[in-house]
């Protein structure tokens, strides 16, 4: 697996480190983007350390394991559209919900009382 985006990152080679400082009330995201370079499963570790202002002998430590499974690629083919592409998606749907409706309230009319 590559490491292809870590916007976070002050340094890192396999190791990712930063420095953030969080005001109070707030919150803040850390994403990393891997990319695969070879089919396979992966068993990835995903490994978090943090403490508060400069109480380092006091750190939170949390590891996470995350499988990855990669496929070869698939050809993947353009989706033929109806009506040149003048037919609005989902509208089967709903034209099927209302002949379903019409249909219950019909039977319903016909039903003796």
């Amino acid at each position: 697996m590559s490491v292809t985006s870590s916007e976070f990152v002050e340094s890192g080679a396999g190791q990712f480190t930063t420095t953030y400082e969080i005001p109070p009330g707030k919150g803040r995201d850390i994403e990393v983007r891997m990319r695969a370079n070879q089919i396979g499963k992966f068993d990835v570790q995903g490994r978090i350390i943090y403490y508060f202002g400069d109480d380092s002998s006091h750190p939170e430590d949390y590891t996470r394991p995350l499988t990855i499974v990669v496929r070869a690629d698939s050809q993947t083919t353009p989706n033929a559209t109806q009506n040149n592409g003048n037919w609005l998606p989902g509208f089967e749907v709903l034209t099927a919900l209302a002949g379903i409706l019409a249909l219950v309230l019909y039977l319903k009319k016909k039903k003796p009382q």
